[in-house]
C-alpha cells in the first residue's frame, strides 16, 4: 500500500550478510582445523612411542577445535535470524493513528515514496461532531437540548 523508507533496515541487512560470509568462513577455518587435530590425535593414540602427555595435548587442542568451531557456527545462526527478523520487520509495516475515527482522505497509494512527516491520511473524528444550524422560530419547540436526530444533505453528503 504504502511505500517506506527502509534504507536503514536495508543497510543493516547488508552489513549483516556480510558478516554472515565473515563467520561462515572463521567456522570452515575451524572445521579444517578441528579435523586435522582429530587426525593427530588418533595417529598419537596409535604411536607407541609418545607419552601420555603429548597425546593430552593432541586431545586438549581436539577439543578447542571443536569448541571454537561451534562457537563460530552459533554466530552464524544468531546472525541468520538477525537477517531474517530485518527481512520480516522490512516486509511488514503497521501505521497507527494516534486517534479514532474514519478515514477522510487517502494521501498514500501503491508505489508512491512517502517522505518524512508527509501525512498519509486525514482522519475524521466520529466521536465529537458538531453541527451548526439555523432552526425556525416556529420548528424550535420540537427540538429540546439533548435530543438525538438523523442529519442528511440533499446532496447526501455530511
Amino acid at each position: 500500500m504504502v511505500q517506506l523508507d527502509t534504507s536503514t533496515i536495508d543497510a543493516k541487512r547488508t552489513q549483516i550478510k556480510a558478516k554472515i560470509v565473515y563467520e561462515k568462513e572463521r567456522a570452515n577455518y575451524f572445521k579444517f582445523n578441528e579435523e586435522k587435530a582429530l587426525e593427530e590425535y588418533l595417529n598419537a593414540k596409535k604411536d607407541s612411542s609418545l607419552d601420555m602427555k603429548e597425546i593430552d595435548g593432541r586431545l586438549s587442542l581436539l577439543e578447542k577445535m571443536q569448541l571454537l568451531h561451534k562457537i563460530e557456527k552459533a554466530k552464524v545462526e544468531v546472525l541468520e535470524a538477525k537477517d531474517k527478523y530485518l527481512k520480516e520487520k522490512k516486509q511488514k509495516h503497521t501505521i497507527y493513528s494516534p486517534k479514532n475515527g474514519q478515514i477522510k482522505e487517502i494521501n498514500a497509494f501503491e508505489d508512491k515514496f512517502i517522505h518524512t512527516k508527509e501525512r498519509l491520511f486525514t482522519m475524521a473524528d466520529t466521536e465529537n461532531i458538531w453541527v451548526d444550524m439555523k432552526v425556525s422560530k416556529r420548528d424550535l419547540s420540537e427540538y429540546k437540548l439533548g435530543d438525538s436526530f438523523d442529519l442528511r444533505s440533499e446532496e447526501r453528503r455530511v
